[in-house]
């Protein structure tokens, strides 16, 4: 079964504030939620169901979704009305523990900027769906029926949360047509693609809005310039020049106008598949010519093993 949407109530009922403030969690100087292995395979087992690889991020936000709706209903609430917003964080350290205490199989797992882990059931195979994955193996149905959905929206239903997984869970509760059926990892994938190669979405401000020929002027999008996207093969050449060129360090924020002024393409995370412009710089296929680090106050990308650069980002577990 699909794991239930968590959506945030506008004004939680009373009960359902009651039963949050119950969730078991750790005293209040900790401001920690207490998991227990039940409540992590639990987790794991739907997202596994969901096509999702089981990794600390996600994992942590699954065991708090569950959280949170347990609250809703022992508040005599739907699970709809669940805030997980209200639920407290989880300690990934401990996380860790219970789960190499556990009958899991945990390994490595690289996010880009996030060095995390990933947990398995073991001897259970499990089907994932790369979400990252710039191949599109989905009909020409589906993204015509897509298409027709976002432009039937507009003001307040135009409006998604940013990030593929919030928003795929958003699409899911709207039970489109065209998506009926699809694994929620699947429904991620799809909105990646529609953020990149298909174009049918884009990011203003802290949301994500359907594109249409007269899509605003400030929607992160590819191709609304009058230079054309640059392809990946562009991206690492356009890097390689100016990392050589700035000695081995370029300034984030400037990376788009150089691209342009330079090289006269556009420089579009979305057209390559991301979001952000920082998550295309952390794309593995940019590892072995860059790491991206952080400076006192811009983002640097440095060539990998450049002398004198400050360690690299990373969340240990």
């Amino acid at each position: 079964l699909r794991s239930a949407v968590v959506q945030r109530p506008f004004g939680a009922p009373p009960r359902l504030r009651m039963a949050m403030a119950a969730l078991p969690a750790a005293p209040a100087e900790e401001e920690e939620l207490r998991i227990t292995k039940p409540m992590i395979m639990v987790a794991v087992k739907s997202l596994c169901q969901d096509q999702l690889i089981p990794c600390d991020r996600l994992l942590r936000r699954r065991i708090r979704e569950h959280a949170g709706q347990a609250a809703a209903l022992r508040a005599g609430c739907s699970i709809g009305a669940a805030d997980i917003s209200q639920v407290a964080p989880i300690n990934v350290e401990r996380l860790l523990w219970l789960c190499q205490s556990s009958d899991l199989r945990v390994v490595p797992n690289d996010e880009g900027e996030h060095r995390g882990f990933a947990v398995y059931p073991q001897g259970r195979p499990c089907r994932f769906v790369d979400m990252r994955n710039p191949e599109d193996p989905y009909p020409a149905a589906l993204w015509e029926s897509l298409s027709l959905f976002f432009r039937s929206l507009s003001g307040v239903e135009a409006r998604f949360p940013v990030g593929r997984y919030e928003c795929a869970m958003s699409l899911i509760k709207r039970d489109v047509p065209c998506l009926a059926g699809r694994s929620l990892g699947e429904v991620c994938h799809i909105v990646s693609l529609a953020l990149g190669s298909r174009r049918l979405l884009g990011r203003v401000g802290n949301a994500l809005v359907p594109l249409h020929e007269e899509h605003p002027s400030n929607v992160d999008v590819p191709l609304v310039t009058d230079f054309p996207a640059a392809s990946f093969d562009q991206v690492r050449e356009g890097l390689r020049i100016l990392l050589e060129e700035g000695n081995g360090e370029v300034r984030i924020v400037h990376l788009k106008d150089t691209f342009r002024q330079r090289f006269r393409i556009e420089l579009s995370q979305a057209a390559l598949g991301h979001v952000r412009l920082r998550d295309l710089l952390l794309d593995a296929r940019l590892r072995d010519m860059i790491e991206v680090r952080r400076r006192t106050v811009a983002a640097v990308a440095y060539p990998k093993g450049s002398a004198g650069a400050p360690a690299p980002l990373r969340q240990e577990a």
